[in-house]
């Protein structure tokens, strides 16, 4: 999990295919918190605060 680790709690789920995924309830906001300080009203964020790094798929 690395960089995750710190952000995850004792109830995550893990699925590793050719991909992984790790289903934590508010993850990204735990992760990426300066991008969701300014997310609409909705919970939008704009791609432009975002890296793309292949379609898709952003950092």
């Amino acid at each position: 999990m690395g960089r995750l680790q710190p952000y995850l709690s004792d109830d995550y789920k893990l699925c590793a295919t050719e991909s992984v995924v790790i289903v934590e309830k508010n993850i990204a906001r735990k992760v990426f918190l300066d991008i969701f300080n300014t997310d609409d009203k909705y919970g939008l964020v704009l791609l432009s605060k975002l890296n793309p790094i292949a379609p898709g798929i952003f950092e």
